[in-house]
């Protein structure tokens, strides 16, 4: 599995990193665990977007504690291009 992360995410998680390195290592833990996972819609914390996220694609999220990781999983060819991560607070 490929995933795809933009300069927006990196910069999310770099300034994040400074008020919560747990969050942002347990962040970091997930997506390796993505990488590694032939299906990553069918684990446990993902579920499919609906509502206005639908028009954008096959649109999933996952939750790792309080943070939301949004990505866009294309299985023609098994990437993930991760849209946002954010807090719960935000994320909707």
């Amino acid at each position: 599995m490929k995933i795809v992360i933009n300069d927006k995410i990196q910069k999310y998680l770099q300034r994040r990193y400074k008020g919560d390195k747990k969050g942002v290592m347990a962040i970091q833990a997930f997506l390796e665990l993505l990488e590694q996972n032939q299906n990553p819609t069918a684990l446990k914390n993902a579920k499919k977007m609906q509502g206005n996220y639908q028009k954008y694609g096959n649109i999933w999220r996952w939750r790792i504690g309080n943070y939301r990781i949004i990505g866009d999983v294309k299985n023609e060819i098994l990437e993930i291009q991760l849209i946002e991560i954010s807090t719960r607070q935000d994320a909707y």
